[in-house]
């Protein structure tokens, strides 16, 4: 009788504590033993089962459920991946007497920026991304220490932060190629980061849709293509102001030593209406010499070309060229069409070695490409100019960089058709900046 008791009892005790283990697990699952670790759960599980309290199969199902509990919890946070920049910088202005007879008071500025930059992966196929920086404007991020931006002068007042990019991407699954669709307000495809790449503003972020895609044909070949349509005015009714663009290129390594690369692009801007004449009109297109063909539509073909070589150690050259033509520009006024631009430069040395830098040479016509698209630090954004622009850079820290950057504009053409956009044409611009990413 004692025997079968004592058989009862630890049947009983083996049951009790079997149930209190699972109620336990059961109510960290619940999330009010939330101070137990996944790790020490799992340590608890694999000693329930080594006592024979918990079988294979419960071990197993416990130890998912306790997975699958850990992944449903994690934080909004945790999934996504963050990086980011900030930079100060002190900008300077010297104007001299411009085609008007006008000499602006010299500038002197200080600036920041910062921009914060999240993605998070969906699931394999499927991710979400946007950015967040300071400015107020869609040329710029860079906020100007002492201004207003509440329309009052204010002393210190608040400064605010934009949304800039918002996307969800789609990876496709081509073989042997990298290969993504972009949807929403993205970062600009068509941006080069070889030399210095002045037709697109860096901060412009168009609204559409992206295609992206790159591969290696052969060991020392890369190669890419970029499409997109961006709708630039949402009009409410009738077409839509939109622009396609196009662009193809690659790189082919020549030797150990030397590279050769280039792109081809073309961007067509259609349905144009009447104030996005005018805006662009304001940054140096003639009124009536961007509108091409019965849809009112720009055509611009753009090739660029670069050769780098790093035959010297620490001090790798790059001399690169870009030409663009507007195939929709129209003489007005008794100009030319003014269709055209260009330009050139060169670069030597790496900036985490000992430092880069560079010069290159500019020139955009009026009509070129649309005014209101072009980098707004190259001649202030404007078309109709001509100059030089030197650029150094320097990492001075880890993540830390050092640049310096001068502008040296002015003028192309200055007859009665260009008298709308002849306004501080002559000038310098230098730019310090301290950069430092996270």
């Amino acid at each position: 009788m004692d025997l079968i008791r004592l058989q009862s009892a630890a049947f009983y005790a083996r049951i009790t504590a079997k149930t209190l283990a699972l109620s336990i697990f059961a109510l960290a699952l619940q999330g009010q033993a939330a101070a137990a670790s996944d790790e020490v759960i799992g340590d608890v599980l694999g000693i329930l089962k080594q006592r024979g309290i918990l079988d294979d199969e419960q071990y197993s199902q416990l130890t998912a459920k306790n997975a699958s509990y850990e992944e449903s919890r994690q934080s909004l946070l945790e999934r996504f991946e963050f990086s980011g920049d900030m930079r100060a910088r002190h900008e300077s202005f010297w104007f001299d007497r411009d085609p008007l007879g006008v000499e602006a008071t010299n500038r002197y500025r200080l600036r920041y920026r910062l921009r914060l930059n999240a993605k998070a992966a969906v699931n394999d196929w499927f991710s979400v991304g946007f950015r967040i920086a300071t400015g107020d404007d869609h040329y710029s991020s860079n906020q100007t220490l002492g201004s207003s931006v509440s329309g009052d002068p204010q002393e210190w007042d608040a400064h605010g932060l934009n949304l800039r990019r918002a996307y969800m991407q789609a990876k496709l699954p081509f073989d042997g190629v990298k290969a993504a669709v972009q949807f929403g307000k993205v970062g600009n495809p068509f941006i080069w980061k070889v030399g210095k790449d002045y037709l697109w503003d860096g901060d412009i972020n168009p609204e559409g849709v992206a295609f992206k895609m790159s591969a290696n044909p052969s060991e020392n070949t890369t190669a890419f293509l970029n499409l997109g349509y961006f709708i630039v005015d949402e009009e409410g009714g009738g077409k839509d102001p939109h622009v396609f663009g196009a662009q193809v290129g690659g790189e082919f390594g020549v030797s150990d030593t030397l590279a050769v690369g280039g792109r081809l692009s073309y961007y067509n801007w259609r349905s144009l209406k009447a104030d996005f004449i005018t805006r662009n009109a304001a940054d140096g297109n003639l009124a009536g010499g961007v509108e091409g063909g019965t849809d009112n539509e720009i055509s611009v073909g753009e090739l660029s070309l670069y050769a780098r070589t790093t035959s010297i150690d620490g001090w790798p050259i790059l001399a690169y060229g870009t030409y663009a033509q507007n195939f929709d520009a129209e003489s007005t006024l008794g100009a030319s069409k003014e269709d055209t631009a260009f330009g050139i430069g060169l670069e030597v040395g790496d900036k985490k070695r000992f430092a880069k830098l560079g010069v290159a040479y500019w020139e955009m016509e009026a009509n070129a490409v649309p005014a209101n698209f072009v980098d707004s630090d190259l001649f202030d954004g404007h078309t109709n100019r001509e100059g030089f622009v030197f650029y150094g850079s320097k990492t001075v820290f880890k993540n830390t960089d050092l640049n310096l950057t001068l502008f040296m504009g002015e003028e192309i053409e200055d007859g009665p058709a260009f008298v709308g956009d002849l306004g501080n044409a002559d000038r310098i611009r230098l730019q310090t900046d301290l950069v430092v990413k996270f």
